[in-house]
């Protein structure tokens, strides 16, 4: 969540939770490469054990680069 908060990005995590949610990116190539399930304009990732900090640090690379293309 806070690497998505430096991208200005509000994103909620419930306590305990492996759930981030996050209003959905209006990219549908990053939607699908990252397989970001949209409903009513939030999307969410889970973040499973296995995955590394560079795949999540990849993911921020490119949500940050279809952000500022956005805007």
């Amino acid at each position: 969540c806070n690497k998505l908060a430096e991208l200005g990005v509000d994103s909620k995590v419930n306590k305990g939770s492996n759930i981030v949610y996050f209003p959905a990116p209006n990219n549908k190539i990053l939607c699908e490469k990252w397989m970001l399930p949209i409903s009513q304009g939030i999307t969410h990732i889970v973040v499973m054990p296995h995955a590394s900090m560079q795949l999540l640090d990849q993911f921020i690379a490119e949500l940050s680069n279809c952000l500022s293309i956005a805007a």
